[in-house]
């Protein structure tokens, strides 16, 4: 059940006094409700290094640090998620991980079994399908300002910036 905001900074402030109270998984999933998407992974993180056991927030924890851009620690954190694994949601957030973190393969054989387990027709692994099956980009194109390449853009893209690769594919 969704917390009001009054509930939310409540919650907060008691884990200002003490990180480690186990309220930090209602606060971590209220985070990743709204979005808030690194004070949900900053949380989670903080509470999981006490009760490690908490299947339900290390599948919380997997879901901020794919937000955030922590492939690595997304998948750890799924691997740790338990039961929670088989959830729609969850199986989307290991794809997107392991394509984000360039594992093609990995998440090719994720799809799979999710189509398999769950149906086709998803609109987040048909994107996710149609993004590692378009071609490589032509890296030699170039714009009229010889800075303007989409060497450079993929570059951009790489670092996280896709805001400066979208520019220069303009």
């Amino acid at each position: 059940m969704p917390l009001t905001d009054p509930e939310l900074d409540l919650l907060q402030e008691l884990l200002e006094d003490d990180p480690e109270d186990d309220v930090f998984l209602q606060v971590g999933e209220e985070l990743n409700r709204r979005a808030r998407w690194s004070e949900a992974y900053a949380v989670l993180r903080r509470g999981l290094q006490v009760h490690q056991g908490e299947e339900e927030g290390w599948a919380h924890l997997a879901r901020a640090a794919l937000e955030v851009g922590e492939y690595r620690n997304s998948l750890a954190a799924w691997e740790r998620a338990g039961p929670h694994q088989s959830e729609p949601d969850m199986a989307r957030v290991r794809i997107l991980a392991l394509e984000r973190s360039g594992r093609a393969t990995d998440a090719k054989k994720a799809i799979d079994t999710f189509e398999r387990d769950h149906g086709y027709g998803d609109p987040v692994i048909d994107a996710a399908k149609e993004r590692m099956d378009a071609p490589p980009p032509d890296l030699k194109r170039a714009a009229r300002d010889p800075f303007l390449t989409v060497a450079q853009a993929e570059r951009y893209a790489a670092m996280g910036r896709t805001d400066r690769a979208i520019r220069i594919y303009h």
